[in-house]
């Protein structure tokens, strides 16, 4: 035992109550913690129990990450199948992950095996969950800088095992992906795509817009959430329960203000979003039928061109640089 106390003193104060027994021969001192801090304390001991070769992972490794679709605080570590105590409730595995990271002081398992672990315990809409927030870039107004790696990384993960249990559901959800798909730029976003895509609907998500003047100068380039092709228009999913802060809704609403210029948008608030999808997604389904039963309205000198997850929209009424000396005072022309 640490801290010379006997273990039979210390089963003692776990009987009292002044400790609390985490594993067998591992007590927390403090049983009053946080439920924050007693999980991880919980995950620690565990680690500590299964040896250097344990790591957190699966629906726990999730919650470290960051990963969405995942908020319940389970306790999972896997150890190596053969040659490591087994704490209780612990996975074993053949395959051993040879990257895994360091999160909060805990040994856990790499983002595309946490992935991968979380196929074997989770539906598939929570494993995309999951992955569409994993493949999301830092940068959530440039979407076209995402994770491009960590998906090549988990085509070959699947390629190269056939022992994981979680394979099987993993491949389901990456080819429900092409390899230049972005990822949504939100959980509401995820969860409407996914609502979208149960009803029918094909979206583009998160596709470049770029704005230019009849001489091929660009004038704005915008990334609206999803788009549908025929008929043409866009969906946006808004609102500061997206997107955390009034700036960055302002952000959005500037952005909308512009695009409204070029197509029709369809308009939720990320709290419409999470209540019910469904009925979000039938809206999109009827309001389809409507488009293309009396037509999109075309705007006169403006063209639009679709190809590989890009707007091209050509303004032949503008001019960049005509517009860029406007801007100009007089006297510094």
């Amino acid at each position: 035992m640490g801290m010379g106390v006997s273990e039979r003193k210390a089963y003692r104060f776990a009987e009292a109550g002044t400790w609390r027994k985490l594993q067998s021969g591992i007590f927390l001192t403090d049983p009053n913690l946080a439920d924050d801090a007693l999980w991880k304390a919980e995950l620690a001991a565990m680690l500590l129990h299964g040896g250097k070769t344990a790591l957190v992972s699966h629906r726990a490794a999730a919650v470290l990450h960051g990963l969405e679709g995942v908020t319940q605080r389970y306790r999972e570590v896997t150890v190596p199948l053969h040659g490591s105590r087994r704490p209780k409730g612990a996975h074993r595995t053949r395959l051993l992950d040879p990257k895994p990271r360091i999160i909060n002081g805990l040994r856990t398992t790499s983002l595309a095996r946490t992935i991968l672990d979380l196929s074997a315990v989770c539906t598939p809409d929570v494993v995309e969950q999951a992955l569409e927030s994993a493949l999301r870039g830092p940068d959530r107004w440039r979407p076209d800088a995402w994770n491009e790696d960590l998906f090549a990384e988990l085509r070959q993960l699947v390629n190269a095992q056939n022992l994981h249990p979680g394979l099987y559901i993993l491949r389901t959800v990456l080819r429900r992906r092409s390899d230049t798909d972005r990822p949504t730029g939100s959980f509401p976003e995820t969860v409407f795509f996914q609502a979208l895509r149960a009803a029918g609907i094909v979206v583009v998500r998160q596709p470049t817009l770029r704005i230019v003047d009849r001489n091929g100068a660009t004038l704005d380039t915008l990334f609206p959430d999803f788009a549908i092709l025929w008929p043409i228009f866009l969906l946006e999913v808004d609102g500061v329960e997206a997107h955390r802060s009034q700036s960055s809704l302002a952000r959005d609403l500037k952005r909308q203000n512009k695009l409204s210029l070029v197509f029709p948008i369809r308009r939720y608030s990320a709290m419409q979003i999470l209540a019910d999808p469904v009925a979000a997604a039938t809206e999109i389904v009827q309001l389809i039928s409507r488009l293309r039963n009396s037509g999109t309205p075309t705007i006169a000198g403006i063209t639009v061109s679709y190809k590989e997850n890009e707007f091209l929209v050509v303004d032949s009424s503008r001019d960049a640089r005509a517009e860029a000396l406007e801007r100009v005072p007089a006297r510094r022309r």
